[in-house]
Formats: C-alpha cells, sequence, structure tokens
C-alpha cells in the first residue's frame, strides 16, 4: 500500500482516529491476503453531522487473490473488525458490492464514494466509481431513503422527544430522498447543497440542529423544532405519491469486466 495514496485531509476525522486508521490498512491487507481498494468514513462523521460520541464508521472495500475466488467454498464476503467502542472497521469484497450494484443495490458502492477519503488507489476504485451514475442509482435509491426515512418514524408522535442519531437520521434520509426524486444529477455528499432552496428559518433550524448534535452525545434530546418536524411531515406524504421508473436494466458485462480486471490486476 503506498504512502501517497493515502488521503489524511477528511475535515470530520479526528487525526488520531486517521492515523490509527492508516497504521491499520496495511495489517489488514498482511493479515487477510487482500488488497484494499478504497477506505472511507461512511457513518455520520463522513458527512459532517457526528455527534460528541459518535464512532467512527470506516468502510473498506478490498479484493482477494484469483486463487480465493476459485474455491468451491470461497468464504465470507465480510471483514468486520470493531476495534474499538470509538471505531469499527467493516471491509466488503468487491465482488459481493459488484454483484449487488449489478442487481439494482448500489448501497454498498455509493457508501463507498461517499464520506471521508482514507485511503484510495485510483487506479482499481476508478472503474467501480464509473458505474455510479444517476440512470443508474436514481430510482432503488430513492426508495430505499425514501422507506428507511418512513420506517425510523413510523412510531413517532407530533412534539415527542426523540434522540439525536434517530432524528438526524430521518432528517437526512428526507433530504436525500427529496433529491433523488425532484432532480437527475448526481446526489451530493453534504448538507448544504440538500436544503438549498428551504425557507431561510428552516434551514436555520436545520443549521441549529447539526450544530447543537456536535455538541451533545448521540443518545441527547433533541431540542423542540416544529418546523423541521412539519416539514418531514409534508415531505413524507408528498414522497409517498413519487413514482420513480425503475431502470432499464443495467447489463452484467461491465461489472463482469470490472470485477475481473481487478482480480487480475491487484489478486
Amino acid at each position: 500500500m503506498s504512502e501517497e495514496a493515502v488521503m489524511s485531509d477528511a475535515g470530520a476525522v479526528d487525526p488520531k482516529i486517521c492515523q490509527i486508521v492508516r497504521q491499520s490498512l496495511p495489517q489488514i491487507e498482511s493479515a487477510f491476503g487482500v488488497r484494499i481498494l478504497r477506505a472511507t468514513e461512511a457513518g455520520p462523521r463522513g458527512y459532517g453531522a457526528g455527534s460528541l460520541d459518535t464512532p467512527h464508521d470506516v468502510q473498506f472495500a478490498y479484493v482477494r487473490k484469483v486463487d480465493w475466488y476459485l474455491r468451491l467454498t470461497p468464504g465470507a464476503e465480510k471483514i468486520s473488525l470493531p476495534v474499538s467502542p470509538e471505531l469499527n472497521m467493516t471491509g466488503s469484497d468487491i465482488r459481493g458490492v459488484l454483484r449487488s450494484a449489478q442487481s439494482g443495490d448500489f448501497e454498498a458502492l455509493l457508501n463507498l464514494a461517499q464520506g471521508d477519503v482514507y485511503f484510495d488507489r485510483p487506479e482499481g476504485w476508478s472503474e467501480c466509481a464509473g458505474l455510479i451514475t444517476p440512470e443508474n442509482t436514481r430510482a432503488s435509491d430513492f426508495l430505499r431513503l425514501r422507506n428507511r426515512a418512513v420506517t425510523r418514524s413510523r412510531s413517532w408522535g407530533f412534539g415527542t422527544d426523540q434522540d439525536f442519531a434517530e432524528f438526524f437520521d430521518v432528517v437526512y434520509c428526507l433530504l436525500r430522498a427529496r433529491w433523488r426524486a425532484d432532480r437527475s444529477d448526481s446526489l451530493p455528499e453534504g448538507i448544504a447543497p440538500l436544503i438549498e432552496g428551504l425557507e431561510d428559518d428552516l434551514r436555520a433550524d436545520i443549521h441549529k440542529l447539526l450544530n447543537a448534535k456536535r455538541e451533545k452525545a448521540e443518545t441527547a434530546v433533541v431540542p423542540p423544532l416544529p418546523r423541521i418536524q412539519i416539514f418531514m411531515d409534508s415531505e413524507m406524504q408528498r414522497l409517498a405519491d413519487v413514482s420513480m421508473p425503475a431502470p432499464a436494466g443495467v447489463a452484467s458485462e461491465p461489472f463482469d469486466q470490472i470485477f475481473s480486471s481487478l482480480v487480475r490486476n491487484f489478486g
């Protein structure tokens, strides 16, 4: 693993955590016999919405040696390393990531594409990133985000207390689903573009929520912000009626070509 490929300008990442991750990735490669293609901060810290006690959630994708893929029972496609209460590291075999994307589920690929970057092997990751297009991801990602927001908020009553982690997760999912429903361009990574065009008072309340979240624990109770909840309720009703046609289908050939190329070059 070349030091030049490691990116350390991640603004939302604790420098100590960044150092631990940077030191751990070569050790993971050696211990598990893999080549890591990309590692990102996939949790709330990755998009600038962490709380004081939000754990760092490092997601990485890797490729194994060709002989591993030729086994009759090659084994699990995940590497899970709960390093500490402050840091979790989870790796996914790129074959499983590409298989899910080819079937229309781009969540794992999107998680790796977004958030602060700990490590990137451009010559391996760039082909995977090229699969993430609005045409491929828009419909499935909209449904996933909308359904997650509805499911997580189903038991809420107006004005009831919610903790920061749960409340903001619903807000963030709704903002992203709203973007997917209303726009055909790529989904942005940060919060700021998602709230452009909202009323000034509502934007101010969302900023207030973010600032309060950064200074509190995940389980702290959200202060009353009725404007946000009214917005959430109205958006859920609006998005429930959105019908977005699924993509015509994703050809298997590009995914097969990318996977075989990665195994030949890095396996």
